[in-house]
């Protein structure tokens, strides 16, 4: 032990040794966001160290370094001074420059709760509490539901083109189809959003239309008002009826020229007394209202005036939800027509002083100023149960039968889906296709765990869209004229529905990408900055001080662990960054997302600084942290439904392929938003700390493009789990089942066709046809009876299959 203390010695006399261990305890406290008390431990350890043991640094030094050290922890860590000298003067200024906070921005930083969403805004993601998450399931009640009654409608949709039959409209009716989440108690299936995304994915794959209704009818519908927020009269009224099918409910809601902007509604309500009874006279103008054609009651969303608090609010106008019977008097009913999604009912309704009861508000006069909320909360569940659920049965339909149409369809004596064009196309697709489950999975699984989050609901309803549109496209152009040519719709049509008709499904995408997911997103997410704000305009000074001191001390700290982590972590290629237990092979995932993710943070917190409050009107550099933070959403998702599915053995390298085009994805956004930024310099400064050896992430291999385009291609168990829940009804006349028919066939013979393309190769057989060939083959005994007949069989159901396309 005196050897080692001699030995020693040297290095502790040393004064660089001290500061070397000075600055790497700092840089050490940073990287992980150490608490005050830490900091302040550490530090007095290591001075005291320095003091007594560094011998050859003369006392002025030890007192600069003792003075550079505890002057900032004395500044930082003292709460009078801290407040006094800093936390005072920027909270004056961030008053100064902090923009009128609207009603809407208020209900943003009110609606829903954070999820995932908040980890990237922190810039250190807890992956074992993410993973963590419980994957959605579904009861005994409910598979019984899916595999009976959902099964059977499916069976009477897939053979019914076009228009929606009365018939299957009443029997959806009788069926409690609209209504399926009404309790057992009032008769009706009591089904969780789980059960619900289940049967609406099912039904898509049969029929859009239907499916549409189910979702328009269920979720952040009529009915979940009622249930959630409607008084006992109503819900003991209407409940029954809704359940039974006696009443349809449509909720409308969006205006001609104004949308869903409630600010700039022209639809009114006027409260008056008749007769000692308080009644409400409306008159409205909705358009795009869903199920207003099949529908008996509407819920309209009015404006009311009411200037002489007749109705017992506060304030002189609100906005109410009322109840009005389809056969009232002044309502009129304007079915839509050309719509994007055949046979879809919706219309428009307009009323001209229509009057009904003031008990025909939702949850009454008392609650009737608290319904922009609940429609905000109405439309997170919409965006994260049915518009998913849609883009999720389309994608994976036109994904099953684009994989089997590539690999049975011929050009020049190969299949298509032997073409790097091709695989490439079908590549994206199965990718697609898995982003759009995985998301699908993780936002309904975070319903049922309790969270309704504003943020990652906009972030799946643009990512449905975005990437529906992407597979429509990529199927029209697998299929060439065929797709336009038949005269029949294709197994992909209701993709291509879907891709028309996405983008302005419950608010329009530049909206919800330029406006909601970051800008207003930000306020709602982000871990210290709705609370600033709520401390910024305390009417109470002294307690906003104490509030917005403690708040902006977090924060300040958090921003530069964040910025010495996008340091570090760049220098590091994200080694640096922790991993669940069991990533089986894809921690360099999770480490490239939790690098991508302090960078996001930082990068946050300077524009915040920078930008000033006016994020809202710098749409172009809002809309492109809204791609990356989508970009880490979908990455995280991804890797969490690889782990929940037991997938692991099908589908890595189709994770593989998601990662790879998310991190590429979020590498291309970082450099829009750098090339943008409101301070040029700024932004080459931040592309150096963000990307200090260039752009790491690469577009996809074309090697990676064929391996996963096999899964398309081949059937095999990754086929079926990648496209696992559509309806199938095994029928000869299903085009779907005839194409999975045909492909089993081409696979099994193809060593038959191999053996048939060498005899020809060699002149041994002759013909200018594949029938010619085998006829030509069997005579010539290159095939025997039986293989000539497998391969007459195997062309027969090729071509039966590509003529229902």
């Amino acid at each position: 032990m005196n050897e080692l203390m001699l030995a020693v010695q040297p290095w502790l006399a040393a004064g660089w040794v001290w500061w070397t261990l000075l600055a790497f305890a700092a840089v050490l406290l940073f990287f992980v966001n150490a608490p005050g008390a830490v900091w302040f431990v550490v530090h007095i350890l290591l001075l005291g160290g320095f003091v007594t043991l560094a011998s050859e640094v003369t006392l002025f030094g030890k007192i600069v370094t003792c003075l550079l050290y505890v002057g900032p922890l004395l500044l930082l860590g003292v709460g009078p001074v801290r407040r006094s000298l800093i936390c005072q003067p920027v909270l004056q200024w961030y008053r100064n420059i902090l923009p009128p906070i609207s009603d809407a921005d208020r209900a943003a930083m009110s609606a829903g709760t954070v999820a995932w969403e908040g980890e990237f805004f922190r810039g250190r993601p807890r992956w074992r509490r993410m993973m963590a998450q419980p994957a959605p399931g579904l009861s005994v009640e409910e598979r019984r539901f899916l595999s009976g009654p959902v099964e059977a409608l499916c069976g009477t949709l897939s053979y019914t083109p076009g228009e929606l039959p009365k018939q299957v409209i009443e029997d959806m009716r009788r069926g409690g189809f609209f209504a399926l989440q009404v309790p057992g108690s009032y008769g009706g299936h009591e089904l969780s959003e789980a059960a619900i995304a289940a049967v609406v994915s099912r039904l898509a794959s049969s029929s859009l239309a239907a499916a549409m209704c189910v979702h328009y009818g269920n979720a952040g519908s009529t009915v979940a008002l009622l249930m959630r927020h409607g008084t006992q009269a109503q819900r003991d009224h209407y409940l029954p009826r809704l359940a039974s099918g006696d009443d349809v409910a449509c909720l409308a809601y969006t205006e001609p020229g104004v949308g869903g902007d409630e600010c700039a509604f022209e639809s009114r309500g006027a409260p008056e007394v008749q007769g000692g009874e308080q009644t409400l006279r409306l008159s409205f103008d909705k358009h795009l209202v869903s199920l207003a054609p099949v529908a008996t009651l509407a819920s309209v969303v009015v404006r009311v005036n009411d200037p002489d608090s007749v109705l017992g609010q506060a304030a002189s106008a609100w906005t109410g939800l009322a109840l009005v019977p389809v056969e009232a008097q002044g309502l009129e009913r304007h079915p839509m027509e050309g719509f994007p999604v055949t046979g879809f009912p919706i219309g428009r309704l307009t009323g001209n002083d229509v009057t009904v009861p003031v008990d025909a508000l939702i949850g009454g006069a008392e609650q009737a100023g608290q319904v922009s909320g609940w429609l905000a909360a109405a439309r997170i569940v919409s965006r994260t149960v049915g518009v998913p659920a849609l883009a999720t049965a389309s994608a994976k339909l036109a994904s099953r039968a684009c994989g089997a149409y590539a690999r049975i369809r011929f050009h020049g004596g190969a299949p298509l889906g032997y073409f790097g064009g091709v695989q490439e196309l079908l590549s994206r697709m199965a990718a697609d296709t898995y982003s759009l489950d995985a998301m699908r999975c993780v936002s309904v699984g975070g319903l049922a765990d309790g969270h309704g989050p504003l943020v990652p609901a906009g972030i799946v309803k643009y990512n449905a869209t975005a990437r529906v549109t992407r597979i429509a496209a990529s199927a029209r152009r697998i299929h060439g004229g065929s797709a336009f040519s038949n005269g029949r719709p294709n197994l992909w049509d209701s993709a291509r529905q879907l891709a028309e008709l996405a983008p302005s499904m419950d608010a329009s995408d530049i909206q919800v990408r330029s406006h909601l997911m970051f800008a207003r997103g930000v306020l709602r997410s982000h871990p210290f900055l709705r609370d600033e704000v709520s401390a910024a305009v305390n009417p109470d000074s002294a307690s906003g001080l104490r509030q917005f001191d403690r708040l902006f001390t977090r924060h300040l700290s958090t921003a530069f662990s964040n910025g010495l982590r996008t340091v570090l972590l760049s220098l590091a290629g994200g080694r640096l960054a922790s991993t669940p237990r069991k990533a089986r092979g894809t921690r360099h995932w999770f480490r490239g997302l939790s690098r991508m993710s302090a960078a996001f943070a930082f990068t946050s917190d300077v524009l915040l600084l920078v930008m000033r409050g006016d994020l809202v009107r710098q749409q172009r550099v809002a809309g492109g942290m809204a791609d990356i933070l989508s970009g880490l959403y979908v990455g995280a998702a991804a890797l969490k439904h690889f782990r929940d599915d037991g997938s692991e053995d099908f589908h890595r390298e189709l994770l593989d392929r998601v990662l790879g085009e998310c991190l590429f994805d979020i590498q291309r956004s970082f450099d829009d938003v750098l090339a943008n930024f409101p301070r040029p310099w700024l932004g080459r400064v931040l592309g150096w700390v963000v990307f200090p050896f260039g752009r790491p992430y690469r577009p996809t291999l074309a090697r990676l493009d064929a391996r996963v385009a096999q899964l398309l291609l081949v059937p095999s168990a990754a086929r079926e789990r990648l496209t696992a829940g559509l309806y199938q009804s095994g029928e000869h006349r299903d085009p779907l089942h005839q194409l999975d028919e045909a492909l089993a066939r081409v696979i099994d013979t193809k060593p038959l066709h191999r053996k048939l393309r060498h005899a020809l190769t060699i002149h041994l057989i002759s013909g200018s046809s594949i029938d010619e060939w085998i006829d030509s083959a069997e005579q010539a005994q290159v095939l025997t009876g039986e293989e000539a007949r497998l391969l007459r069989e195997a062309e027969d159901k090729r071509k039966l299959a590509l003529a229902l396309q």
